[in-house]
């Protein structure tokens, strides 16, 4: 009559542990399946990063500001003749 309760817990506890080292192992599959895919996509599509090598000169002071400022005004005065040339479009009219 004393065994009784005991032998219930016994066993509910076992069933317990069973149950949570079940759910543990889906756990561990289930991170194992997410490194597999990671690492396949990596494999499978492999990054191509062209690369261009250029002699680097730091320019410093006005003389860039200079050729910035003549950049600019090539490009202003590109827009006007744009903008004085008419359109086949228009022509056409």
């Amino acid at each position: 009559m004393f065994k009784k309760p005991w032998e219930c817990k016994s066993k509910l506890f076992t069933v317990m542990e069973l149950r949570l080292d079940a759910t543990i192992d889906k756990l561990d599959n289930l991170t194992r399946d997410v490194e597999i895919k990671k690492m396949r996509s990596k494999v499978s599509s492999p990054a191509i990063i062209l690369m261009v090598a250029e002699k680097m000169e730091y320019q410093y002071g006005s003389e860039v500001f200079e050729t910035f400022q003549k950049g600019l005004r090539n490009m202003d005065i590109a827009t006007q003749r744009n903008d004085l040339v008419p359109n086949k479009d228009d022509m056409r009219r």
